[in-house]
């Protein structure tokens, strides 16, 4: 199995936009990889900025993360 992770972080005023590009485009993205087994994200809030940790992609074998 390999498992992506990485992270980042997002301003809080464009918190609320960049999770629904998550949820609308980036995680059907990475599901829709044949061997694709998961994508989860999560997010922990702070005043002034949002970070995105882990973002995690499960897939069956190497040759489907690409």
């Amino acid at each position: 199995m390999i498992v992506r992770m990485w992270h980042g972080r997002v301003p809080t005023a464009k918190a609320a936009a960049y999770r629904a590009f998550l949820n609308a485009r980036a995680i059907p993205d990475y599901r829709s990889v044949p061997g694709n087994i998961a994508a989860i994200v999560g997010f922990a809030g702070a005043d002034v900025e949002v970070e995105f940790e882990p973002n995690v992609v499960h897939y069956e074998v190497v040759g489907s993360a690409r």
